[in-house]
């Protein structure tokens, strides 16, 4: 009911500019003084007084306010309406005001137990006049009652990441009316508390900020008991529904944007161009001060830390190095590495230097006693708590220990090994002495003078640790250093344990390649320390991440179905990778035990997961085992299962997959071919068969269990027993599992053939062989059987896995039952003896081979696969 209306019907104020709403519920003395502060107001402008009266059951909160009412006929409004809380009575004031009134263009919420200065409402309306950007202003707390609990200062920019760990709005604030017109709302169903916090959210995800305003005049009434008091009680409940409602504001890309605006966590000190680059992305560098103005920078942040911020994390090194990192795409994998290790290290070191092989290597090295520290380094990354705290010493050997042969400092080193040389065009001029340099120079500048005096306090951090509000929000720790573009294409991340071009990491590598090819950036995330070097095919990688941890051993954890899991995952360890992949899109593990701890925890937090299937393993008593048991366990964290082939996708389904969940991508072959270089191989192996009666055999794999070693063993030496017209290549890796496996391989050594990496490599075996054999207990569907029928290679492999989906039985060629040993290698021999015998047989074999070949194709495999991630991603 509305009381002046009823009074008095021709006395509604007109043209009012802002309007003081004051919800009261049990306040029923109380919100006369609140009242009274409004009446007081000393404004160049009307304004208007809504009092909302929430269902008290106090007759004296009804009388006091219709008083008021009458008293004051053309300014206080009064309503009433039945109880729904604060949001809901906040809400009846805002819609009433906006709706009768047009003139209105801000609306000032004043509790009716707080109290505001006769010069508030003036002061915080013209800033929003002066500042057309902002949405509202803000106050400093001044608490009065509850002697202790402090007052807040909340002076200094206003930063949208602080608020959001934060709540350092008070509803007392004056808030624009176009706010309200975007659809923002106190939440009526936030019984607890915190709602105003939540109104602020909801304000910054239609894009308004706020401005704080010091000495506001507002006074906020602090008792031993109160709604405040009973939210922060209930603090991880309220958070947890807040979270979840506004899950598209607290994004990676948001968060990380904020950061960098306001508090960039990284200031990266260029030794050659002596300017300093202020970033939470290195590869981002438009804000760079001189090293004079960080100077400045640094000590102001030192002395007023609540209000001003300096970048938390300093670095060291030189713009060529910057340059060569983002040119391998290592550079946002190496900075997050490296803040990762400042958790436990005062000084991380960079170290490049040239890799033995084809292999990048990064190891992580808990000392630097074997550098010459001063001349070889390439990057050292320290804090400010550090350098404050040299700052503050009479002693510098601690210090100045960083160029001796025993540094003194906790040193971690990330030892980048890279199969290029590079470092020769480096800029060496040793991080370590323009560490020291820029110290002297902070010393050399330090005032006498102490942080000024100030009444208020602040229960904030300081500002230089923004970068744990990032944290906070995101719930992972390191946040991932790396800005979203503003129409940003879909950003896909693949998860391998090895990349040594394997079938599954074969897979990894050109599934990337198409999706690189749709337009969309595609990011390797290898959880170990090494990885081969990229063939230019697979060059389409925007970053290139490396993670390890000694404790990462998969097959450790609990079992499930039989399958041990990695037991690697605590939560601190588990944080620290969430903070690694959480700013995807899409991440897809391809065989990776230790990710499946965390992928619930991605899809959480908005990142469509996905598992690429390949194999069943088979346990030493041949009970079936691995990474496709596990996948079941953790078959609620994907939305997504990927397998290779149908006979791997039925079992999914069988084994209590959803069918909506299972997406078919069949493998198709490891690399890329032209048709026309295809065919000159095809040509040349039927010119060389014209010439001899030998039939070229090829082996190539892993020499183990799984891929049949003591098969393989046992048809070669019987093929030499009965001196059969058969030349054996052997090319693998030994990875021997018995002295019986060492015994019976060693006895093949004048065959055995290092593996092929490149695609020249395999080129030239398969257009050298005749037949490729592959006597495996276990498969998927290998890559290589395609690989080798596009150039008209004839396949005998075992009957297992996918196989028999793409190899027809003296059709497109040979299989073998996966039988007793024995009579495996007299099928084997039969096999091989009747290629000798009917060479019409063998081409009959590889044309069809070809043929078959040519019906696989990655574009091809991966058109459903792309359609059910545009779907994912749209409904988001």
């Amino acid at each position: 009911m509305l009381a002046t209306t009823e009074s008095h019907p021709n006395k509604i104020a007109s043209a009012p500019r802002i309007a003081i709403v004051i919800p009261v519920f049990k306040h029923s003395v109380l919100v006369a003084e609140a009242i009274t502060c409004a009446l007081e107001q000393d404004t160049e402008f009307p304004q208007v007084i809504i009092v909302v009266n929430d269902g008290c059951q106090f007759s004296e909160t009804d009388r006091v306010s219709r008083d008021f009412a009458l008293a004051h006929p053309e300014r206080v409004f009064y309503l009433y309406r039945s109880n729904g809380g604060l949001s809901a009575a906040r809400n009846t004031g805002i819609d009433f005001a906006l709706t009768t009134w047009n003139s209105v263009e801000a609306i000032y919420l004043l509790d009716a137990d707080n109290r505001i200065s006769p010069h508030t409402i003036e002061r915080s309306f013209k800033i929003l006049l002066s500042e057309p950007e902002i949405g509202w202003v803000y106050p400093t707390i001044d608490m009065f009652g509850q002697e202790e609990g402090g007052d807040f200062d909340y002076r200094g920019a206003y930063s949208i990441l602080r608020h959001l760990r934060f709540n350092i709005c008070e509803a007392g604030s004056m808030i624009r009316r176009q706010v309200f017109d975007r659809g923002c709302r106190y939440d009526e169903s936030m019984k607890l508390g915190f709602e105003d916090w939540d109104f602020w959210w909801q304000a910054i995800a239609v894009g308004y900020q706020g401005k704080h305003l010091p000495e506001s005049g507002f006074q906020y009434r602090k008792r031993f008991a109160s709604m405040l008091s009973s939210a922060e009680r209930d603090e991880v409940e309220i958070k947890n529904y807040m979270r979840r409602k506004h899950r598209e504001l607290l994004t990676h890309s948001n968060v990380l944007n904020w950061e960098h605006q306001a508090a960039p966590r990284y200031a990266i000190v260029l030794s050659d161009t002596q300017q300093v680059i202020l970033t939470s992305d290195p590869t981002q560098q438009e804000r760079s001060i001189s090293r004079d103005e960080f100077i400045d920078y640094y000590h102001r942040g030192r002395s007023m830390p609540v209000r001003y911020h300096r970048s938390y994390f300093l670095v060291f090194t030189n713009s060529t190095v910057l340059s060569f990192l983002l040119q391998q795409k290592l550079i946002h994998g190496l900075f997050w590495r490296l803040e990762q290790t400042q958790g436990t290290a005062d000084f991380s070191v960079l170290n490049i230097e040239p890799s033995s092989n084809k292999a990048l290597v990064i190891e992580k090295l808990n000392t630097v006693s074997n550098l010459d520290m001063g001349e070889s380094e390439h990057l050292i990354m320290t804090s400010i708590g550090v350098m404050d705290r040299c700052l503050s010493e009479k002693q510098l050997d601690w210090l100045y220990s960083l160029i001796c042969s025993e540094p003194l400092p906790k040193m971690v080193q990330l030892l980048l090994k890279i199969p290029i040389s590079p470092w020769a065009k480096m800029l060496l001029t040793g991080c370590a002495d323009d560490l020291i340099s820029t110290f002297k120079a902070l010393r050399g500048s330090m005032s006498s003078d102490k942080s000024l005096w100030d009444w208020h306090s602040s229960y904030l951090p300081h500002q230089s640790l923004m970068f744990e509000d990032a944290r906070m929000v995101l719930d992972c720790a390191p946040v991932y250093p790396k800005l979203a573009e503003a129409k940003k294409p879909l950003q896909i991340g693949f998860v391998l344990s090895i990349l040594e071009f394997g079938g599954v990491e074969k897979v990894a590598l050109n599934l990337a390649t198409v999706f690189h090819q749709a337009g969309w950036e595609v990011h390797l995330f290898v959880f170990g320390s090494r990885m081969q070097q990229l063939p230019e095919w697979a060059q389409v990688f925007t970053t290139i991440n490396f993670y390890h941890e000694p404790g990462m051993s998969p097959w450790q954890g609990e079992k499930y179905m039989g399958t041990k899991g990695d037991a690697w995952s605590s939560q601190e360890e588990q944080m620290t990778a969430k903070g690694l992949l959480s700013w995807l899109d899409v991440a897809i593990n391809f065989h990776n035990a230790t990710v499946n701890t965390i992928m619930g925890q991605l899809r959480r937090s908005g990142v469509k997961t996905i598992m690429s299937l390949h194999v069943h393993d088979l346990s030493p008593w041949q009970r079936p085992a691995g990474h496709t048991y596990l996948t079941l366990g953790y078959e609620h964290a994907y939305d997504l299962i990927v397998p290779c082939s149908q006979n791997m996708a039925d079992w999914c389904h069988a084994m209590g997959i959803p069918e909506d969940k299972i997406v078919i991508v069949p493998n198709a072959e490891g690399y890329p071919l032209d048709s026309n270089t295809a065919k000159q191989f095809i040509m040349a192996r039927r010119v060389r068969r014209n010439s001899h009666n030998k039939l070229r055999v090829l082996f190539i794999g892993r020499f183990d269990r799984q891929k049949g070693l003591d098969r393989l063993v046992s048809v070669v030496k019987r093929s030499r027993q009965l001196q059969l017209p058969i030349e054996w290549k052997l090319v693998g890796k030994n990875i021997l599992e018995t002295a019986q496996d060492a015994e019976g391989l060693m006895s093949l050594a004048d065959l055995i053939e290092p593996p092929a990496l490149t695609t020249a490599e395999l080129n030239q075996l398969y257009g050298w062989t005749d037949v490729l054999f592959l006597p495996s207990y276990w498969e998927g569907l290998p890559l290589t059987i395609l690989e080798a029928m596009r150039l008209g290679v004839v396949v005998c492999a075992s009957d297992v896995g996918a196989v028999t989906e793409v190899l027809e039985h003296e059709q497109t060629g040979l299989v073998i039952p996966n039988i007793e040993h024995e009579m495996y290698v007299q099928k084997a021999i039969a096999l091989l003896q009747r290629l000798l015998t009917h060479p019409a047989e063998l081409e009959r074999i590889s044309q069809a081979a070809i043929s078959r070949a040519a019906e696989h194709s990655w574009n091809r495999a991966c058109v459903d696969l792309i359609a059910k991630l545009e779907n994912l991603i749209s409904e988001i």
